[in-house]
């Protein structure tokens, strides 16, 4: 079969405008955001970015809009090459703040504080996915706690991934308890330094003598003692 050469001509047009928008945004260099707007926390956390240049909407000087996403991100609807690019704002103001050349070459960016909403470059760093996904909020109560339901009532397990692996660390009759037995089998595995090597946030950091640095960086400021041991509750 042969294919008129003018729908071969159509077929590498579309093809070529499809990945020029698909690479777009992924390819957008800091040296070009960076001749469009500039990084001022004085306009506020949630999008601490100004214009360089002026536009329709704002002058030169003025804040960069943004809208809060489904997701709780802050973002701004960017006009570029003729396209329309919604841009996570965190990774603009990171990539500004950062060696990364372009936002392809920029990894995930974690929120250290977890308000993600607070996008000044000192509350935001360049990781990975694992290290970020270790970093997201607890969900419930406390981390590693679990509620089962049983025909005696609510009981609560403690338990975490470590490498692949799945540990249980006992069943509790209240989650704080189960909690307690978590981050002490956490730090019996892995030791204090190993828990803050790793990112591994615990439910009550402070019974190890960690605290915040005041710059979201958790560290050993203090002498511990271990903890008593969690009471384990037996359930048939």
């Amino acid at each position: 079969m042969v294919v008129p050469m003018r729908d071969i001509e159509l077929s590498i047009d579309t093809i070529w405008r499809k990945d020029k928008i698909s690479r777009s945004k992924r390819h957008l260099l800091k040296s070009e955001l960076g001749e469009m707007m500039a990084y001022n926390e004085s306009v506020g956390k949630e999008c601490p970015l100004v214009w360089k240049v002026g536009g329709h909407r704002t002058g030169r000087g003025g804040a960069v809009a943004w809208h809060k996403t489904q997701t709780g991100y802050a973002a701004h609807a960017l006009r570029y090459e003729g396209q329309n690019l919604a841009l996570r704002v965190h990774r603009i103001v990171c990539l500004m703040n950062s060696d990364y050349v372009s936002l392809g070459d920029l990894p995930e960016v974690d929120h250290i504080d977890h308000d993600k909403l607070n996008n000044f470059a000192g509350n935001l760093r360049a990781v990975g996915r694992r290290l970020n996904n270790r970093n997201k909020k607890k969900r419930g109560e406390y981390r590693y706690v679990r509620a089962r339901h049983r025909k005696k009532g609510i009981v609560f397990e403690a338990w975490l991934v470590l490498d692949y692996e799945r540990h249980y660390a006992g069943v509790y009759a209240d989650a704080k308890t189960a909690a307690i037995a978590a981050d002490q089998y956490l730090v019996a595995l892995l030791g204090v330094e190993g828990v803050l090597a790793e990112n591994r946030p615990l439910n009550f950091p402070e019974v190890y003598g960690i605290q915040d640095d005041g710059q979201g960086v958790p560290r050993i400021i203090e002498e511990w003692e271990p903890p008593p041991p969690a009471q384990l509750e037996l359930f048939p």
